[in-house]
């Protein structure tokens, strides 16, 4: 899948595309991206889908959209969880090489991340906000998030009611 794919049913929206400096980000975070979630944000930015999901951003203004900021608190939670529920919590988070990395959020406080394994982000995994159920799929993000928008996959961690059938990317800041 191509961002172009997820341009046809996500409009974009109407403000200027923004290149973040993404050696900076990467660095700071001791990370590398993946090129789809940098081709991304470079395209929409920091906003919602559908009322719902919100891919963070690492230049955004708000601490919990941002992604850098927001990852550090993400992984202590995740890890914290992790070490009061053990038999729930079945991941690692980054270790630098391999784990998980968050990616965004939705507004029922559950976290998408990325799996990374060898360095590389294989798959999406969702855990839920209340508890340690998760949603586990090979796959970039940018077709994660057109495969639930088009209704190819259902990430039983969201509501039933998601996607609707009209999807509005809405930016959040600016």
């Amino acid at each position: 899948m191509k961002l172009n794919d997820l341009e046809r049913i996500l409009s974009v929206p109407r403000c200027v595309e923004v290149p973040r400096r993404w050696d900076y980000y990467e660095k700071k975070l001791d990370i590398k991206l993946p090129s789809d979630y940098k081709q991304f944000i470079d395209k929409y930015g920091v906003g919602w889908i559908g009322d719902f999901l919100l891919v963070l951003d690492p230049s955004s203004h708000i601490k919990r959209y941002n992604l850098v900021n927001a990852s550090i608190e993400l992984l202590n939670n995740y890890q914290s969880s992790k070490e009061s529920f053990p038999q729930y919590y079945k991941h690692t988070i980054f270790n630098g090489v391999d784990g998980l990395f968050p990616c965004a959020i939705t507004d029922n406080a559950d976290v998408i991340y990325w799996q990374y394994i060898n360095g590389i982000a294989n798959n999406i995994v969702v855990y839920n906000a209340r508890g340690g159920e998760y949603f586990s799929i090979e796959s970039t993000l940018i077709d994660f998030i057109y495969n639930v928008l088009t209704k190819r996959v259902v990430c039983d961690r969201f509501p039933e009611d998601f996607p609707a059938e009209n999807i509005d990317f809405v930016v959040d800041e600016e």
